[in-house]
């Protein structure tokens, strides 16, 4: 097996989540279908139990911090690999001398989102 044949193996062999990670998701895909899609679904439990935190009991609190600790870690993953994919976007038009702006654009959101996230978090 040569090296051309073995490089190829491995990168058709990352897993999904590996490859979404690392930016190798179209970004039209990364941004609209994880960034907005995904994490939309992934914040309806907040919007369910949140209204209701000064009535939760011992476990739904815990329950409750289960469920945060998984929306940020998500959130997290999910803004990493947009905003590799954007960085890939971004150089692969630059490469070809087009306008990088729906790269940018994607950046400037995952930027706005994290300060908004902070602002929640300070603030309620």
């Amino acid at each position: 097996m040569n090296r051309k044949s073995k490089n190829k193996k491995q990168t058709s062999s990352i897993g999904p989540l590996k490859k979404y990670w690392s930016g190798g998701i179209d970004l039209a895909v990364s941004f609209w279908l994880f960034g907005i899609v995904a994490l939309s679904i992934a914040s309806i439990p907040n919007y369910i139990m949140y209204p209701n935190i000064d009535n939760f009991s011992d476990s739904e609190t815990i329950s409750y911090l289960i469920y945060l600790l998984f929306f940020y870690c998500l959130t997290i993953f999910i803004w990493v690999g947009l905003w590799r994919s954007a960085r890939n976007y971004i150089i692969k038009k630059e490469k070809k001398g087009l306008s990088p702006g729906w790269g940018r654009g994607a950046q400037v959101w995952i930027v706005l989102s994290i300060l908004g996230m902070i602002r929640n978090l300070i603030f309620g």
